[in-house]
């Protein structure tokens, strides 16, 4: 039955059963806050961001007092505190290191700080430095190994440098340290990276001052990186497994980091050594930004202003010996890329020799100490003024490069009488006789070929003197050099018996020093793809010298950017044919390349 209705109104039907409800309007984004002018004005707020309507139109600076993700006012207060709190937190901890460091840590702190001019990133700076040297104590290191502790009174006793490792590095203790510096001043120091004056260095390490002209923590840990294949390194790495170079090489890094950029003498030299380290360790594609950075920062400090400003003439000839030294070594750099050198010959006067001998007296040598040589110094003996001979060699061999540069690009006929007035020296004379004809007669009977050869042999003899009478690390990397030449130059008459026994000979020392600088895997394999471009062959002797090149995973190869001559100014004889390496362009990196995908 029926329900009653009001008289007059129609009964209404059911709802029809496909009807869908109506979804729920969209709630209108709500602000809770305006921005900061408007709240204060008590004025409307449209609530714009990142400029509100009022803002715009009066051309005010429009703040909110809450960010983008916080939900309202309460919600911006709370993440302010938590800012505020984290804030204070690490200046309470920036404060504590000043007060608990040793005072020459804490000065250092102090001058960040001025320097920065931001505590926090102070802070974040000193903490990741920290982090990143996981034995900030040389003693602590080592506990537990009583022979790494004999070893260091050992080396201690038998250095001829008597050093403290601390302030200068953390990562060995004093007898080490001052074992890998005396090696590197008697080794690399003295010939392929003379631009550390040796007297000004140690004076200011002994002092103890990190804030000193000529020494710091960045060049004491660059010196010690590439020392890395010293007898006691190894020792150390034997008995407790680590790896103490690449313990130095950070430290390196991080000492770098903390100069900002700051220029200065020290920092200029520990570039130029750890663009050595990169190249021959193969452990950072950075190579060649370190050697830029070098010479840049060597041109920045003006160096003829700090000579005149200085009374002192054991430090003019520092200054001196850094400008002049630098020179000597891009020299040796521009010869094994085959390029022109990247810094011209400098306008100082050579301080650091002084000419107290006239033509035909005999100079006596003198030890690491500067004292007079006897059976009872410290070996090897020094040849006073040899750091003035390299530089007139250095003269001479940018001039050749320049000449020979300018040969293969220009075409200019050989000027045969200037090449012979420049034949000097074994690695410089194989520079310069490398492009001649091999028949071309330069003294009486002898050929150019000839005296390729007796300047093979020179270089080779001499090496392998030194590695039977040595130590197996004691030896300056500047050897590598000359043998990396030998082997360019004897390439083209490797069918002649005498070629092919040199030329075993050299690339047999190259491979005894994979272990050490795993970066002569490269050198060893772009003299294999010299040989291949020439169409030549592998002597069977040498073979064994060429075997289980492949870099380790972990290595960055960075030598690909060592040069060659032209195949066509290395050919034995005129027009013989050679492969067509267009796009290679003298670097021996694309040459592998080349090779490897042939």
């Amino acid at each position: 039955m029926n329900p009653p209705t009001a008289p007059g109104l129609r009964q209404l039907l059911p709802a029809s059963g496909s009807r869908h409800p109506q979804p729920p309007s969209p709630t209108r984004r709500h602000r809770t806050v305006a921005c900061e002018n408007c709240r204060l004005k008590k004025t409307r707020c449209n609530r714009e961001q990142p400029v509100c309507g009022r803002c715009q139109s009066l051309n005010l600076d429009c703040e909110y007092a809450i960010g983008p993700s916080d939900t309202s006012r309460k919600a911006a207060l709370q993440r302010r505190l938590g800012e505020v709190e984290a804030e204070r937190d690490s200046l309470r901890d920036l404060l504590n290191l000043i007060q608990t460091q040793p005072d020459d840590e804490a000065a250092e702190i102090f001058r960040r700080l001025r320097m920065d001019r931001n505590p926090l990133v102070t802070l974040q700076t000193i903490k990741q430095a920290r982090t990143l040297l996981p034995n900030p104590d040389p003693v602590s290191q080592f506990q537990g190994y009583p022979q790494i502790e004999t070893l260091d009174a050992a080396s201690a006793r038998l250095s001829p440098l008597k050093l403290r490792a601390r302030p200068w590095t953390t990562v060995a203790g004093d007898g080490v340290v001052s074992a890998l510096i005396s090696k590197f001043f008697i080794w690399d120091g003295s010939y392929m990276l003379p631009f550390i004056d040796r007297t000004c260095f140690v004076r200011d390490m002994k002092t103890g001052d990190v804030h000193s002209e000529f020494c710091s923590p960045f060049l004491v840990s660059a010196i010690c990186t590439l020392q890395h294949y010293s007898d006691d390194v190894r020792k150390i790495n034997t008995v407790t497994g680590q790896h103490l170079q690449g313990d130095f090489f950070l430290e390196a890094r991080l000492h770098y980091q903390l100069e900002n950029n700051r220029a200065s003498l020290t920092t200029a030299q520990g570039l130029l050594i750890m663009f050595m380290a990169s190249a021959f360790l193969s452990r950072d594609g950075a190579a060649p930004i370190y050697r830029s950075l070098g010479y840049d920062m060597i041109d920045r400090l003006r160096i003829e202003d700090k000579i005149a400003s200085t009374t002192d003439e054991r430090e003019k000839n520092a200054y001196s010996t850094a400008v002049w030294g630098a020179y000597c070594l891009e020299n040796i750099i521009a010869n094994l890329h085959n390029k022109r050198p990247e810094r011209g010959i400098p306008d100082l006067p050579r301080l650091f020799h002084r000419r107290t001998a006239t033509l035909g007296d005999v100079m006596e040598n003198v030890d690491i100490l500067g004292q007079p040589f006897t059976s009872s110094s410290y070996r090897p003996p020094f040849t006073p003024g040899v750091l003035n001979a390299a530089c007139d060699l250095s003269i001479i061999q940018h001039g050749i490069i320049n000449y020979n540069l300018d040969v293969q690009e220009q075409g200019i006929e050989d000027n045969l009488d200037t090449r012979r007035e420049h034949i000097h020296r074994d690695v410089i004379a194989l520079f310069l006789l490398r492009p001649l004809d091999p028949e071309v007669c330069l003294m009486g009977e002898m050929t150019s070929q000839i005296l390729r050869i007796t300047h093979c042999q020179r270089i080779i003899s001499l090496v392998e003197t030194h590695f039977r009478d040595q130590l197996a690390g004691d030896y300056t990397t500047f050897f590598l050099a000359g043998l990396f030449h030998v082997c360019l130059t004897l390439i083209p008459s490797l069918s002649s018996p005498v070629s092919a026994d040199l030329f075993t000979r050299a690339t047999t020392l190259l491979h005894r020093t994979v272990i050490d600088l795993p970066g002569m895997r490269q050198i060893l394999r772009g003299v294999e793809a010299v040989v291949w471009g020439m169409r030549k062959n592998l002597p069977q002797g040498s073979k064994a010298s060429f075997e289980d090149l492949k870099a380790p995973t972990d290595s960055v190869e960075v030598n690909r950017e060592w040069g060659f001559p032209q195949l066509e100014y290395l050919q034995s004889e005129p027009g013989a044919p050679v492969r067509d390496l267009q796009g290679v362009q003298g670097s021996l990196g694309r040459l592998i390349q080349m090779w490897e995908d042939a």
